[in-house]
């Protein structure tokens, strides 16, 4: 069963976002090496119910081609599954009612590497991992961390979302530079991500990146 079909079937109710809105689930193959989470559906994500569609989607496409990565092998999704109302940021009380949504997508996926676009998105994988703690896009953009979240050991990467863009434009070589450094999340090479022996965090490893 489709993870979209079992949260269709079961009707999520526990929070007032779906009154008015579809479910828009995440979509891409189960299990994926690589899996991007964003904050919540838009408006033409809730029409079509699917995740990252539209205008941020093709930003999202161009950003997937710059890392040599197929978009058709990832796996996408939001932290909440309906669209608030006038696209606002989801409440703390939304984003704790669907993490059991986001947790079995976690289960399910598997995924090696856990993207996460927007502050939203990576606060809410933070909170997955028990602790709660604020994340400054400024500082970690572009950077990941090894965690642990629902029994697997993933790499968690921050990266802006692509509709900040349509805000702040200047952004947009930003995003490119940070997805050209995917494919290296790990492998430790000369101008790749490598582990940073000083910068320890209470036992997860910063990442940095270190040009050739």
């Amino acid at each position: 069963m489709r993870l979209g079909t079992a949260i269709s079937e079961q009707g999520c109710r526990r929070c007032p976002l779906w009154v008015g809105t579809q479910v828009v689930s995440g979509k891409g193959p189960v299990p994926s090496e690589w899996m991007f989470v964003g904050e919540a559906p838009g408006r033409e994500e809730d029409r079509v119910g699917m995740p990252l569609v539209g205008a941020s989607g093709r930003l999202f496409d161009k950003l997937l081609k710059e890392a040599k990565i197929d978009r058709g092998a990832v796996f996408v999704t939001n932290v909440v599954k309906h669209r608030p109302p006038e696209n606002r940021k989801p409440k703390i009380s939304e984003i704790k009612a669907c993490a059991e949504w986001l947790k079995i997508e976690i289960r399910a996926v598997k995924p090696k590497t856990l993207v996460t676009l927007g502050k939203v998105a990576a606060e809410a994988i933070v909170r997955l991992t028990g602790r709660v703690e604020k994340v400054s896009m400024e500082m970690e953009h572009g950077q990941g961390r090894k965690r642990v979240v629902e029994g697997e050991e993933v790499w968690h990467v921050c990266m802006y979302h692509p509709a900040a863009v349509f805000r702040q434009p200047e952004l947009w070589p930003v995003l490119v530079m940070d997805f050209q450094k995917l494919q290296a999340v790990g492998t430790g090479g000369v101008g790749e991500y490598r582990l940073v022996e000083e910068e320890e965090l209470e036992g997860m490893w910063r990442v940095a990146w270190i040009s050739s």
